[in-house]
C-alpha cells in the first residue's frame, strides 16, 4: 500500500505536514473527460473547485486529500446535463468524504467488530468514523447472490426462559442462516371458556 492512492491522471501539487494532519493537494490531468449521462468526450472547461477527502492515516497523523476537481460543459446539445464534474472512481465515489480504500477498510472493520467495538479500534488506528457510520457501511455493502436453498431447517428459539422467541430458517447445505422471523403465535394458545 502506498502513501497516495493509485489513481491514473492525478498530479501532486502540494504537500503540507502539520502536528496532527498531513494534507496533499492533488489535481486531475486527464483530458478529454466523458459526460456521465451521455458518455460524449469533452475538453470544454467550465470551472473548478476544491474537494476534501479523508484517506488512510500516515503514522499517527490523519491524511486529508485536497482535490482540485474540474467542471466541464457537455459537448452534446441534447444532453440533459449541461455542466458536470469529472469523476474519479479509483479515488473516491461521487459525493464521498472518504477515499475508496479507507471506505473498504472501515467496511471490513464494521463486518468484523460491529459498531462500538469497531469505532474504538479505528480510533486507536488513527481513523475516524462513528459506530453508526460503520453499521451504515455494513448495511450498504454488496450482498453476494446465492442460489435458492434446496434443504432448509426451521427452529424456534428464545434468548431467555419465558421471553419473546423467534424462528430461524437455515440453509443446511451451506450452514448459513437465511432469515430470523419474530414468533407470531404462542406455543400453547389459551383455551376459550
Amino acid at each position: 500500500m502506498t502513501l497516495l492512492p493509485k489513481a491514473p491522471g492525478l498530479r501532486l501539487e502540494n504537500a503540507a505536514i502539520y502536528a496532527e494532519t498531513v494534507e496533499f493537494t492533488l489535481a486531475s490531468t486527464c483530458l478529454p473527460v466523458a459526460c456521465p449521462v451521455c458518455g460524449k468526450q469533452t475538453a470544454r472547461l467550465h470551472s473548478h473547485y476544491q474537494r476534501t477527502v479523508a484517506d488512510l492515516p500516515w503514522g499517527s497523523r490523519r491524511v486529508r486529500l485536497l482535490l482540485n476537481v474540474r467542471k466541464f460543459r457537455c459537448a452534446e446539445a441534447e444532453c440533459p446535463r449541461r455542466v458536470f464534474t469529472e469523476r474519479l472512481p479509483e479515488l473516491a465515489r461521487p459525493y464521498a468524504r472518504k477515499t475508496t480504500r479507507l471506505h473498504e477498510i472501515l467496511e471490513l472493520v464494521g463486518f468484523a467488530l460491529g459498531g462500538n467495538a469497531g469505532a474504538r479500534l479505528i480510533r486507536r488506528l488513527g481513523m475516524e468514523a462513528s459506530p453508526t457510520t460503520l453499521l451504515r457501511y455494513v448495511r450498504g455493502a454488496a450482498v453476494a447472490d446465492h442460489p435458492p436453498p434446496k434443504v432448509i431447517g426451521v427452529d424456534d428459539f428464545s434468548m431467555r426462559r419465558g421471553g419473546k422467541g423467534a424462528t430461524i430458517i437455515v440453509d443446511l447445505e451451506r450452514r448459513r442462516p437465511i432469515d430470523i422471523l419474530p414468533r407470531l403465535l404462542r406455543r400453547h394458545p389459551r383455551r376459550l371458556a
